[in-house]
Parts: C-alpha cells; sequence; structure tokens
C-alpha cells in the first residue's frame, strides 16, 4: 500500500516591490480555508516533522523557495529565523545574517534561557 504523509512544509510570500498585488491574490486567495491556515502558520516558515530532520529537507524547500523567487524577477530573499537550527540551515543556503535581536538584552528576567530559541535573526541573500 502506498501512503503518503506530509513531512514537511514552507510557507512564504513572494513579493515584488515593483508589484501591487502579490501572489496570493488570486483565485485561491478566496479560499477560506487557505486564508485560515495562512493566519495559522503566519510566523511559521518551515517546518519538518521532528522524525525527519537531518535529512537536509529544510535546505531543499529553500532551495525550491528561492528559485520560485528568482522566476519572479525578485533580485533578494529574507527571512527571520528563531532558532539555531533554522539559522544555521539558512546560513548553509548562502544567507547572511544582517541583524539579530537577542531576546535576554531586553528582559533578563523573563526572557534567560531560552535555550536555541534566544534570538530572532534578520538573515537574508541577494538572488
Amino acid at each position: 500500500m502506498n501512503q503518503q504523509k506530509l513531512i514537511g512544509v514552507l510557507i512564504n510570500v513572494i513579493e515584488n516591490v515593483n508589484e501591487e498585488k502579490n501572489v496570493f491574490d488570486g483565485p485561491q486567495s478566496k479560499s477560506g480555508k487557505l486564508r485560515y491556515v495562512m493566519k495559522l502558520l503566519a510566523d511559521a516558515h518551515v517546518v519538518v516533522d521532528e522524525n525527519y530532520r537531518g535529512l537536509n529537507l529544510t535546505g531543499r524547500l529553500m532551495n525550491l523557495s528561492v528559485e520560485l523567487a528568482k522566476m519572479h524577477g525578485n533580485r533578494a530573499a529574507f527571512d527571520e529565523a528563531t532558532g539555531f537550527y533554522s539559522t544555521k540551515s539558512m546560513l548553509k543556503q548562502g544567507f547572511e545574517v544582517y541583524n539579530e535581536l537577542i531576546y535576554v538584552k531586553y528582559d533578563q528576567k523573563r526572557l534567560s534561557n531560552l535555550g536555541i530559541h534566544d534570538r530572532c535573526s534578520l538573515i537574508a541573500k541577494s538572488l
């Protein structure tokens, strides 16, 4: 029996500064289900099932995303990475860290001991 299982997802928005519309302004944006999913996952850019980590799935998803951005005529890509592993994966893809917000600097009492999720990094790369 052939079973299919969702093991990874990449959600992104491709915008071009020269266009007034983004790619979600088409017929698919009328779907209430799609709008709901996008709202829920607005901050979850790449998610890979923990049982399938270490197989470079994040890198492969990012490569597809970059190629799609290039096809739309974009010359740069950026993301916010909120953990050690996501930052590491993006650096492997040629992205650079442009700025970091280290949480403990803003609130030592509530934002200490966050482990690998101790910062948010703005990362980008030219396409």
